[in-house]
């Protein structure tokens, strides 16, 4: 019993974070959820039926990309694919881990997910 608190408090704790980062992208379930009485409690429910731990990690691998972003663009989120192939690049031309790649694309695709760009949608 009191796991299951602490994975709900947990999953409570990124769901805030998480949805102050789609509010800043200005991601379409943010857009969306606008259009709701009340849009931050709609954003909290976004990361589904993902846990907590999930969630942290796929924030914590989003943060360097994020700031990189910043850096170079002066946005928060990608643009074009033309952007992204920047960053594997920039990555690639310094020592980096083997799976950086695909951390890469595992952050763009849960952002796709969760942030509802139409892209993602099957």
């Amino acid at each position: 019993m009191a796991r299951a608190r602490l994975e709900q408090e947990e999953k409570d704790r990124y769901a805030l974070e998480l949805r102050e980062f789609l509010k800043e992208i200005n991601a379409p379930a943010a857009q969306a959820a606008m259009l709701s009485a009340d849009a931050d409690r709609v954003l909290l429910h976004v990361s589904g039926a993902r846990r907590g731990s999930t969630v942290r990690q796929r924030l914590k691998q989003l943060k360097p990309m994020v700031r990189w972003l910043k850096a170079a663009t002066g946005r928060a989120w990608f643009k074009d694919k033309w952007e992204v192939i920047t960053l594997l690049h920039d990555r690639a031309s310094e020592p980096c881990g083997r799976t950086i790649p695909a951390t890469i694309r595992n952050v763009l695709t849960f952002v796709e997910d969760v942030g509802d760009y139409e892209e993602n949608k099957k």
